[in-house]
Protein backbone atom coordinates (compact mmCIF):
# COMPACT_ATOMS: atom_id res chain seq x y z
CA UNK A 1 0.00 0.00 0.00
CA UNK A 2 2.76 2.35 1.20
CA UNK A 3 4.48 1.74 -2.53
CA UNK A 4 1.46 2.65 -4.16
CA UNK A 5 0.93 6.12 -2.54
CA UNK A 6 4.76 6.65 -2.90
CA UNK A 7 4.58 5.69 -6.85
CA UNK A 8 1.70 8.28 -6.57
CA UNK A 9 3.46 11.04 -4.89
CA UNK A 10 7.04 10.54 -6.91
CA UNK A 11 4.74 10.66 -10.45
CA UNK A 12 2.60 14.21 -8.95
CA UNK A 13 6.13 15.56 -8.10
CA UNK A 14 7.47 14.61 -11.25
CA UNK A 15 4.70 16.19 -12.80
CA UNK A 16 4.92 19.19 -10.91
CA UNK A 17 8.56 19.88 -12.19
CA UNK A 18 7.75 19.13 -15.63
CA UNK A 19 5.11 22.10 -15.12
CA UNK A 20 7.30 24.61 -13.30
CA UNK A 21 10.80 23.36 -15.89
CA UNK A 22 7.89 24.13 -18.84
CA UNK A 23 6.60 27.50 -16.86
CA UNK A 24 10.47 28.57 -16.56
CA UNK A 25 11.12 28.21 -20.20
CA UNK A 26 7.63 29.66 -21.55
CA UNK A 27 8.83 33.00 -19.01
CA UNK A 28 12.33 32.47 -21.13
CA UNK A 29 11.25 32.50 -24.43
CA UNK A 30 8.59 35.60 -23.86
CA UNK A 31 11.85 37.64 -23.16
CA UNK A 32 13.25 40.33 -25.29
CA UNK A 33 16.62 38.07 -25.42
CA UNK A 34 14.93 35.15 -26.51
CA UNK A 35 13.83 37.23 -29.98
CA UNK A 36 17.46 38.19 -30.34
CA UNK A 37 19.02 34.50 -29.86
CA UNK A 38 16.48 33.28 -32.14
CA UNK A 39 17.56 35.82 -35.18
CA UNK A 40 21.04 34.74 -34.44
CA UNK A 41 20.73 31.28 -34.91
CA UNK A 42 18.77 32.00 -37.70
CA UNK A 43 21.49 34.22 -39.38
CA UNK A 44 24.21 31.59 -38.82
CA UNK A 45 21.82 28.76 -40.87
CA UNK A 46 21.29 31.13 -43.18
CA UNK A 47 25.68 31.92 -43.17
CA UNK A 48 25.89 28.31 -43.22
CA UNK A 49 23.48 27.27 -46.32
CA UNK A 50 21.95 24.90 -43.72
CA UNK A 51 18.04 25.57 -45.10
CA UNK A 52 16.32 22.08 -44.67
CA UNK A 53 17.89 21.48 -40.73
CA UNK A 54 17.13 25.64 -40.22
CA UNK A 55 13.78 25.60 -41.48
CA UNK A 56 12.81 22.04 -39.83
CA UNK A 57 14.14 22.85 -36.27
CA UNK A 58 12.67 26.11 -36.55
CA UNK A 59 9.01 24.82 -38.02
CA UNK A 60 8.89 21.89 -35.36
CA UNK A 61 10.22 23.99 -32.30
CA UNK A 62 6.80 26.73 -33.44
CA UNK A 63 4.49 23.68 -33.98
CA UNK A 64 6.10 22.25 -29.98
CA UNK A 65 5.28 25.97 -28.82
CA UNK A 66 1.82 26.40 -29.89
CA UNK A 67 0.94 23.10 -28.27
CA UNK A 68 2.78 22.95 -24.77
CA UNK A 69 3.35 26.80 -23.92
CA UNK A 70 -0.35 29.24 -23.36
CA UNK A 71 1.45 32.40 -24.63
CA UNK A 72 1.73 32.70 -28.40
CA UNK A 73 5.01 34.81 -28.33
CA UNK A 74 7.73 32.15 -28.01
CA UNK A 75 6.15 30.02 -31.50
CA UNK A 76 5.65 33.54 -33.40
CA UNK A 77 8.96 34.62 -32.78
CA UNK A 78 10.32 31.39 -34.19
CA UNK A 79 7.73 31.60 -37.10
CA UNK A 80 8.24 34.66 -38.25
CA UNK A 81 12.23 34.20 -38.26
CA UNK A 82 12.08 31.40 -40.14
CA UNK A 83 11.25 32.93 -43.40
CA UNK A 84 14.71 34.56 -43.51
CA UNK A 85 16.81 31.49 -42.89
CA UNK A 86 16.78 30.53 -46.76
CA UNK A 87 20.49 31.45 -47.85
CA UNK A 88 21.96 32.97 -50.90
CA UNK A 89 23.66 29.55 -51.85
CA UNK A 90 20.62 27.72 -52.23
CA UNK A 91 18.37 30.91 -53.48
CA UNK A 92 15.18 29.59 -55.55
CA UNK A 93 16.34 32.90 -57.18
CA UNK A 94 18.56 33.61 -59.82
CA UNK A 95 21.71 31.69 -58.73
CA UNK A 96 23.30 28.84 -59.41
CA UNK A 97 21.92 26.79 -56.29
CA UNK A 98 18.04 27.23 -57.57
CA UNK A 99 17.45 23.70 -58.16
CA UNK A 100 18.24 22.75 -54.28
CA UNK A 101 14.41 23.68 -53.61
CA UNK A 102 13.28 21.42 -56.43
CA UNK A 103 15.02 18.53 -54.84
CA UNK A 104 12.20 16.24 -53.39
CA UNK A 105 14.95 15.53 -50.62
CA UNK A 106 14.80 18.97 -49.52
CA UNK A 107 10.91 20.06 -50.68
CA UNK A 108 9.50 17.11 -49.29
CA UNK A 109 10.29 17.43 -45.81
CA UNK A 110 9.68 21.25 -45.67
CA UNK A 111 6.69 20.69 -47.23
CA UNK A 112 5.74 18.64 -44.45
CA UNK A 113 7.42 20.38 -41.69
CA UNK A 114 5.37 23.42 -43.05
CA UNK A 115 1.84 21.36 -42.76
CA UNK A 116 2.52 19.87 -39.12
CA UNK A 117 3.13 24.07 -38.35
CA UNK A 118 -0.16 24.80 -39.84
CA UNK A 119 -1.67 21.73 -38.07
CA UNK A 120 -0.42 23.25 -34.99
CA UNK A 121 -1.57 26.48 -35.42
CA UNK A 122 -5.17 25.27 -36.55
CA UNK A 123 -5.32 22.78 -33.08
CA UNK A 124 -4.32 26.78 -30.60
CA UNK A 125 -6.83 28.02 -32.85
CA UNK A 126 -9.53 25.85 -31.47
CA UNK A 127 -8.47 25.67 -28.56
CA UNK A 128 -8.40 29.84 -28.93
CA UNK A 129 -11.81 29.55 -30.45
CA UNK A 130 -13.34 32.69 -28.53
CA UNK A 131 -10.87 34.78 -29.89
CA UNK A 132 -12.63 34.99 -33.70
CA UNK A 133 -16.25 36.62 -32.00
CA UNK A 134 -14.23 40.26 -32.14
CA UNK A 135 -12.63 39.61 -35.49
CA UNK A 136 -13.62 42.52 -37.62
CA UNK A 137 -12.33 41.56 -41.30
CA UNK A 138 -14.32 38.44 -42.19
CA UNK A 139 -16.16 39.91 -44.96
CA UNK A 140 -13.70 41.65 -46.43
CA UNK A 141 -11.74 38.41 -46.32
CA UNK A 142 -14.01 36.21 -47.69
CA UNK A 143 -14.68 39.15 -50.78
CA UNK A 144 -11.64 39.08 -51.55
CA UNK A 145 -10.87 35.58 -51.58
CA UNK A 146 -13.32 34.75 -54.25
CA UNK A 147 -12.68 37.68 -56.10
CA UNK A 148 -9.08 36.75 -56.58
CA UNK A 149 -10.30 32.97 -57.20
CA UNK A 150 -12.85 34.43 -59.77
CA UNK A 151 -10.07 36.89 -61.61
CA UNK A 152 -10.01 36.10 -65.32
CA UNK A 153 -12.63 33.35 -65.29
CA UNK A 154 -13.40 32.36 -68.66
CA UNK A 155 -10.60 33.80 -70.21
CA UNK A 156 -7.72 32.10 -71.63
CA UNK A 157 -5.35 30.45 -69.04
CA UNK A 158 -7.84 30.71 -66.47
CA UNK A 159 -7.00 27.40 -64.99
CA UNK A 160 -3.07 28.82 -64.70
CA UNK A 161 -4.53 31.80 -62.88
CA UNK A 162 -7.21 30.01 -60.85
CA UNK A 163 -4.26 28.71 -58.99
CA UNK A 164 -2.37 31.79 -58.40
CA UNK A 165 -5.56 33.52 -57.45
CA UNK A 166 -6.61 30.81 -55.02
CA UNK A 167 -2.85 30.66 -53.18
CA UNK A 168 -3.02 34.54 -52.52
CA UNK A 169 -6.76 35.08 -51.35
CA UNK A 170 -5.98 31.53 -49.01
CA UNK A 171 -2.59 33.33 -48.13
CA UNK A 172 -4.87 36.72 -46.93
CA UNK A 173 -7.73 35.33 -45.38
CA UNK A 174 -5.56 32.32 -44.23
CA UNK A 175 -2.84 34.00 -42.44
CA UNK A 176 -5.58 36.15 -41.06
CA UNK A 177 -7.62 33.27 -39.39
CA UNK A 178 -4.57 31.47 -38.18
CA UNK A 179 -3.15 34.91 -36.41
CA UNK A 180 -6.54 35.70 -35.05
CA UNK A 181 -7.10 32.80 -33.60
CA UNK A 182 -3.34 32.38 -31.86
CA UNK A 183 -2.51 35.43 -30.44
CA UNK A 184 -3.84 35.70 -26.93
CA UNK A 185 -4.40 38.41 -24.99
CA UNK A 186 -1.29 39.45 -23.67
CA UNK A 187 0.18 42.95 -21.99
CA UNK A 188 2.78 44.69 -23.71
CA UNK A 189 1.86 43.79 -27.78
CA UNK A 190 3.06 46.42 -28.75
CA UNK A 191 6.55 46.56 -27.38
CA UNK A 192 6.58 42.61 -28.31
CA UNK A 193 6.10 43.10 -31.75
CA UNK A 194 8.21 46.20 -32.28
CA UNK A 195 10.91 44.48 -30.46
CA UNK A 196 10.27 41.18 -32.88
CA UNK A 197 10.39 43.31 -35.79
CA UNK A 198 13.42 45.39 -34.74
CA UNK A 199 15.42 42.23 -34.46
CA UNK A 200 14.56 41.32 -38.27
CA UNK A 201 15.68 44.20 -39.30
CA UNK A 202 18.59 44.14 -38.03
CA UNK A 203 18.95 40.33 -38.96
CA UNK A 204 18.49 41.54 -42.57
CA UNK A 205 20.81 44.30 -42.31
CA UNK A 206 23.32 42.21 -41.64
CA UNK A 207 22.55 39.70 -44.04
CA UNK A 208 22.93 42.07 -46.22
CA UNK A 209 26.59 43.38 -44.98
CA UNK A 210 27.51 39.52 -44.93
CA UNK A 211 26.65 39.58 -48.60
CA UNK A 212 29.01 42.10 -49.54
CA UNK A 213 31.95 40.81 -47.19
CA UNK A 214 31.64 37.56 -48.91
CA UNK A 215 31.38 38.78 -52.27
CA UNK A 216 34.70 41.16 -51.52
CA UNK A 217 36.40 38.45 -49.87
CA UNK A 218 35.91 36.46 -53.20
CA UNK A 219 37.41 39.10 -55.04
CA UNK A 220 33.99 40.28 -57.05
CA UNK A 221 33.38 43.73 -58.67
CA UNK A 222 29.95 45.91 -58.73
CA UNK A 223 29.59 45.85 -62.26
CA UNK A 224 25.96 46.85 -63.68
CA UNK A 225 25.00 43.20 -62.76
CA UNK A 226 25.64 43.45 -59.32
CA UNK A 227 22.21 44.51 -58.34
CA UNK A 228 20.83 41.11 -59.65
CA UNK A 229 23.40 39.88 -57.49
CA UNK A 230 22.01 41.00 -54.67
CA UNK A 231 19.91 38.05 -53.35
CA UNK A 232 19.38 37.01 -49.61
CA UNK A 233 18.06 33.38 -50.52
CA UNK A 234 14.39 34.71 -49.52
CA UNK A 235 14.32 37.38 -51.54
CA UNK A 236 16.22 39.88 -54.45
CA UNK A 237 17.44 43.28 -53.58
CA UNK A 238 14.33 45.50 -54.16
CA UNK A 239 12.46 43.00 -51.40
CA UNK A 240 15.10 43.18 -49.15
CA UNK A 241 15.50 47.06 -48.67
CA UNK A 242 11.37 47.03 -49.07
CA UNK A 243 11.26 44.55 -45.89
CA UNK A 244 13.94 46.45 -43.62
CA UNK A 245 11.99 49.71 -44.85
CA UNK A 246 8.32 48.04 -43.59
CA UNK A 247 10.39 47.60 -40.01
CA UNK A 248 11.59 50.62 -39.89
CA UNK A 249 8.77 52.08 -37.56
CA UNK A 250 8.57 49.88 -35.60
CA UNK A 251 12.42 50.12 -34.64
CA UNK A 252 12.34 53.91 -33.77
CA UNK A 253 8.81 52.89 -32.03
CA UNK A 254 11.39 51.16 -29.47
CA UNK A 255 14.28 54.40 -29.71
CA UNK A 256 10.91 55.95 -28.37
CA UNK A 257 10.01 53.30 -25.52
CA UNK A 258 13.02 52.21 -24.05
CA UNK A 259 14.77 53.28 -21.25
CA UNK A 260 17.74 51.76 -21.30
CA UNK A 261 18.56 50.05 -24.88
CA UNK A 262 16.98 53.28 -26.80
CA UNK A 263 20.46 54.06 -28.06
CA UNK A 264 21.37 50.51 -29.75
CA UNK A 265 17.61 50.51 -31.52
CA UNK A 266 19.17 53.81 -32.69
CA UNK A 267 21.86 52.10 -34.30
CA UNK A 268 20.37 49.23 -35.54
CA UNK A 269 18.14 51.44 -37.44
CA UNK A 270 21.24 53.81 -38.52
CA UNK A 271 22.60 50.23 -39.76
CA UNK A 272 19.78 49.65 -41.58
CA UNK A 273 19.70 52.84 -43.76
CA UNK A 274 22.76 52.29 -44.34
CA UNK A 275 22.17 48.63 -45.48
CA UNK A 276 18.94 50.03 -47.60
CA UNK A 277 21.07 52.00 -49.82
CA UNK A 278 23.37 48.91 -50.38
CA UNK A 279 20.88 47.11 -51.73
CA UNK A 280 20.30 49.52 -54.49
CA UNK A 281 16.89 49.56 -53.88
CA UNK A 282 15.10 52.85 -55.37
CA UNK A 283 11.76 52.03 -54.15
CA UNK A 284 12.92 51.50 -50.82
CA UNK A 285 14.68 54.95 -50.84
CA UNK A 286 12.22 56.68 -51.92
CA UNK A 287 9.36 56.38 -49.16
CA UNK A 288 11.91 55.17 -46.68
CA UNK A 289 13.97 57.95 -46.18
CA UNK A 290 11.00 60.56 -45.87
CA UNK A 291 9.55 58.34 -43.51
CA UNK A 292 12.67 57.45 -41.43
CA UNK A 293 13.79 61.29 -41.02
CA UNK A 294 10.33 61.83 -39.97
CA UNK A 295 10.22 58.92 -37.45
CA UNK A 296 13.76 60.24 -36.04
CA UNK A 297 12.42 63.57 -35.50
CA UNK A 298 9.91 62.21 -33.71
CA UNK A 299 12.03 60.44 -31.47
CA UNK A 300 14.53 62.97 -31.02
CA UNK A 301 11.74 65.04 -29.56
CA UNK A 302 10.65 62.62 -27.33
CA UNK A 303 13.80 61.47 -25.76
CA UNK A 304 15.14 62.91 -22.86
CA UNK A 305 18.81 62.24 -23.53
CA UNK A 306 19.15 64.13 -26.91
CA UNK A 307 22.69 65.03 -26.43
CA UNK A 308 23.65 61.26 -26.12
CA UNK A 309 21.43 60.29 -29.73
CA UNK A 310 23.44 63.15 -31.33
CA UNK A 311 26.48 61.62 -30.56
CA UNK A 312 25.53 58.12 -31.83
CA UNK A 313 24.64 59.76 -34.92
CA UNK A 314 27.96 61.57 -35.22
CA UNK A 315 30.28 58.43 -34.03
CA UNK A 316 28.37 56.17 -36.49
CA UNK A 317 28.28 58.42 -39.49
CA UNK A 318 32.02 59.10 -38.48
CA UNK A 319 33.25 55.25 -38.30
CA UNK A 320 30.97 54.71 -41.48
CA UNK A 321 32.83 57.33 -43.70
CA UNK A 322 36.41 55.48 -42.70
CA UNK A 323 34.95 52.15 -43.32
CA UNK A 324 33.42 53.60 -47.04
CA UNK A 325 37.10 55.32 -47.75
CA UNK A 326 39.10 51.71 -46.59
CA UNK A 327 36.47 49.79 -49.02
CA UNK A 328 36.93 52.10 -51.73
CA UNK A 329 40.56 52.07 -51.67
CA UNK A 330 41.31 48.64 -51.44
CA UNK A 331 38.66 46.77 -52.92
CA UNK A 332 36.60 47.95 -56.33
CA UNK A 333 33.70 49.24 -54.14
CA UNK A 334 33.87 52.78 -55.46
CA UNK A 335 32.02 51.85 -58.54
CA UNK A 336 28.81 50.77 -57.24
CA UNK A 337 28.34 54.51 -57.14
CA UNK A 338 28.09 54.61 -60.22
CA UNK A 339 24.55 53.05 -60.14
CA UNK A 340 23.12 56.04 -58.46
CA UNK A 341 24.59 58.14 -61.01
CA UNK A 342 22.48 56.42 -63.99
CA UNK A 343 19.67 56.23 -61.14
CA UNK A 344 19.69 59.93 -60.61
CA UNK A 345 20.37 61.00 -64.03
CA UNK A 346 16.61 62.14 -65.42
CA UNK A 347 18.21 63.70 -68.66
CA UNK A 348 16.84 60.73 -70.44
CA UNK A 349 13.60 61.09 -68.29
CA UNK A 350 12.54 59.20 -65.43
CA UNK A 351 13.33 55.12 -65.12
CA UNK A 352 10.31 53.09 -64.44
CA UNK A 353 12.10 49.72 -65.20
CA UNK A 354 9.65 48.62 -67.70
CA UNK A 355 6.77 49.29 -65.42
CA UNK A 356 5.34 52.07 -67.53
CA UNK A 357 4.87 49.07 -69.92
CA UNK A 358 3.63 46.96 -68.03
CA UNK A 359 0.89 49.60 -66.87
CA UNK A 360 0.04 49.74 -70.15
CA UNK A 361 -0.49 46.57 -70.92
CA UNK A 362 -2.69 46.18 -67.80
CA UNK A 363 -4.64 48.86 -69.31
CA UNK A 364 -5.10 47.14 -72.70
CA UNK A 365 -5.80 43.78 -70.62
CA UNK A 366 -9.26 45.80 -68.82
CA UNK A 367 -10.31 47.46 -71.73
CA UNK A 368 -10.54 43.55 -73.08
CA UNK A 369 -12.56 42.20 -70.62
CA UNK A 370 -13.73 45.03 -67.89
CA UNK A 371 -15.89 43.03 -65.97
CA UNK A 372 -13.51 40.14 -64.68
CA UNK A 373 -10.27 41.08 -65.88
CA UNK A 374 -7.76 38.86 -67.49
CA UNK A 375 -6.71 36.64 -64.71
CA UNK A 376 -3.24 36.68 -63.07
CA UNK A 377 -1.30 34.01 -65.65
CA UNK A 378 -2.10 36.23 -69.19
CA UNK A 379 0.70 39.10 -68.46
CA UNK A 380 3.23 35.58 -68.09
CA UNK A 381 2.59 34.74 -71.63
CA UNK A 382 2.76 38.03 -73.12
CA UNK A 383 5.56 39.04 -71.22
CA UNK A 384 7.24 42.87 -71.24
CA UNK A 385 9.92 42.03 -69.53
CA UNK A 386 13.53 39.93 -70.58
CA UNK A 387 12.53 36.16 -71.33
CA UNK A 388 14.21 34.93 -67.39
CA UNK A 389 11.65 37.07 -65.96
CA UNK A 390 9.59 34.90 -63.25
CA UNK A 391 6.26 35.16 -63.00
CA UNK A 392 6.22 37.85 -59.85
CA UNK A 393 7.77 39.91 -62.42
CA UNK A 394 5.47 40.08 -64.95
CA UNK A 395 2.53 40.95 -62.15
CA UNK A 396 2.18 45.01 -62.85
CA UNK A 397 3.82 45.96 -59.87
CA UNK A 398 1.14 47.88 -58.62
CA UNK A 399 -1.53 46.89 -56.85
CA UNK A 400 -4.18 49.08 -58.45
CA UNK A 401 -3.25 48.46 -62.24
CA UNK A 402 -2.95 44.77 -60.72
CA UNK A 403 -6.68 44.68 -59.88
CA UNK A 404 -7.87 46.10 -62.92
CA UNK A 405 -6.12 44.47 -65.30
CA UNK A 406 -6.69 40.67 -63.24
CA UNK A 407 -9.91 41.19 -62.05
CA UNK A 408 -11.21 43.89 -64.06
CA UNK A 409 -14.49 45.80 -62.20
CA UNK A 410 -14.69 43.22 -59.87
CA UNK A 411 -11.14 43.31 -58.81
CA UNK A 412 -10.81 47.28 -58.28
CA UNK A 413 -14.02 47.15 -55.96
CA UNK A 414 -12.99 43.96 -53.96
CA UNK A 415 -9.65 46.01 -53.54
CA UNK A 416 -11.03 49.32 -52.46
CA UNK A 417 -13.48 47.52 -50.01
CA UNK A 418 -10.48 45.34 -48.23
CA UNK A 419 -8.48 49.26 -48.25
CA UNK A 420 -11.28 50.78 -46.61
CA UNK A 421 -11.62 47.94 -43.78
CA UNK A 422 -7.91 48.07 -43.20
CA UNK A 423 -7.75 51.46 -42.87
CA UNK A 424 -10.63 51.80 -40.57
CA UNK A 425 -8.55 49.48 -38.10
CA UNK A 426 -5.23 51.36 -38.71
CA UNK A 427 -6.82 54.80 -37.91
CA UNK A 428 -8.46 53.48 -34.31
CA UNK A 429 -7.69 54.05 -31.51
CA UNK A 430 -4.96 51.91 -29.56
CA UNK A 431 -1.18 52.12 -28.42
CA UNK A 432 1.64 53.03 -31.20
CA UNK A 433 -0.79 54.56 -33.84
CA UNK A 434 1.28 56.81 -35.33
CA UNK A 435 4.35 54.31 -35.81
CA UNK A 436 1.48 51.06 -37.32
CA UNK A 437 -0.12 54.01 -40.07
CA UNK A 438 4.07 54.83 -40.91
CA UNK A 439 3.73 51.04 -41.69
CA UNK A 440 0.48 51.11 -43.14
CA UNK A 441 1.45 53.91 -45.64
CA UNK A 442 4.81 52.57 -46.48
CA UNK A 443 3.54 49.10 -47.52
CA UNK A 444 0.46 50.71 -49.74
CA UNK A 445 3.48 53.58 -51.47
CA UNK A 446 5.42 50.60 -52.14
CA UNK A 447 2.91 48.37 -53.52
CA UNK A 448 2.80 51.34 -56.06
CA UNK A 449 5.48 50.23 -57.71
CA UNK A 450 6.47 46.61 -56.74
CA UNK A 451 4.92 43.00 -56.11
CA UNK A 452 4.70 43.17 -52.12
CA UNK A 453 1.10 42.80 -52.29
CA UNK A 454 1.17 39.89 -53.89
CA UNK A 455 4.65 38.04 -52.37
CA UNK A 456 3.69 35.80 -49.31
CA UNK A 457 5.87 36.27 -46.78
CA UNK A 458 5.38 40.05 -47.12
CA UNK A 459 1.70 39.65 -46.92
CA UNK A 460 2.11 37.60 -43.58
CA UNK A 461 3.32 40.28 -41.88
CA UNK A 462 0.91 42.87 -43.06
CA UNK A 463 -1.53 40.66 -41.92
CA UNK A 464 -0.01 40.06 -38.62
CA UNK A 465 0.41 43.49 -37.93
CA UNK A 466 -3.15 44.47 -38.95
CA UNK A 467 -4.29 41.63 -36.60
CA UNK A 468 -1.69 43.20 -33.59
CA UNK A 469 -4.00 46.56 -34.85
CA UNK A 470 -7.43 45.12 -34.26
CA UNK A 471 -6.63 43.12 -31.19
CA UNK A 472 -4.92 45.90 -29.86
CA UNK A 473 -8.12 48.23 -30.94
CA UNK A 474 -10.59 45.80 -29.70
CA UNK A 475 -9.21 45.73 -26.09
CA UNK A 476 -9.38 49.60 -25.91
CA UNK A 477 -13.12 49.35 -27.00
CA UNK A 478 -13.43 46.98 -24.24
CA UNK A 479 -11.97 48.73 -21.76
CA UNK A 480 -14.19 52.02 -22.75
CA UNK A 481 -17.48 50.18 -22.35
CA UNK A 482 -16.36 48.77 -18.68
CA UNK A 483 -15.71 52.49 -17.88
Amino acid sequence: MNSVVNEKNSKSKYIEKTRQAIAKAEQFCCSHAFIFIVVGIAFVFHALALDLLGIMLFGLSAAVGFLVFKDCRPSLTVTATAIFIVSTKNSPGYTAGENYYANPEIYIPIIITVCILVVAMAIRCIINRQNYKKARLYIPMAILLVTLTLSGIGQIYYDESFAFGLLMGVSYAGFYLLFVGVINKFDGIMDYISTLLSALCLLIAVQVLYLYVVHIAKGGDFDGYWKGQIILGWGVSNIVGEMMVFFMPFVMYRIEKSKKYYNFYHCVALFAMTMLVLTLNRTGMLFGFPIFAVLWIKAIISIKNKQKIFLTAVIYGSIGLIVLVAASSLTEFSTLFVYFTDMFNTSGGIKLSARDKLWAQAIEFFKKSPIVGAGFAKSFHYPLVPSHATFFQTLYHNFIFQAIASGGIMGILAMLYFGYKAARVFLSKYEGKFHMVCFAILFVCVALFDTVYFITYSVLFFILILVVVEKQSNERVKKNEKS
